[in-house]
């Protein structure tokens, strides 16, 4: 995948989860299936970052977004 297209993928997250602004993500390679026979090429972005409760503990978040070689995003899942 290109820095340019990650660029673009990280920068869409900030856009739509605030809280992860300016968190760097782990990048990792992944071989997917889409429709139960064709494989794909696909990169996995991991956000982390920390969050306080209103009692003072501290909280981890995590956003982890499956995007494909071109950067269109296929999933995401974040935590409570």
């Amino acid at each position: 995948m290109e820095t340019e297209v990650k660029e673009m993928v990280i920068h869409s997250i900030y856009k739509s989860y605030p809280y992860f602004n300016g968190v760097k993500p782990t990048v990792r390679k992944k071989q997917i299936t889409r429709f139960g026979f064709f494989k794909q090429t696909a990169y996995q972005f991991t956000f982390k970052t920390q969050g306080k409760a209103p009692d003072g503990t501290k909280i981890e978040q995590r956003l982890v977004v499956t995007a494909s070689e071109n950067g269109r995003i296929l999933k995401t899942i974040t935590s409570r």
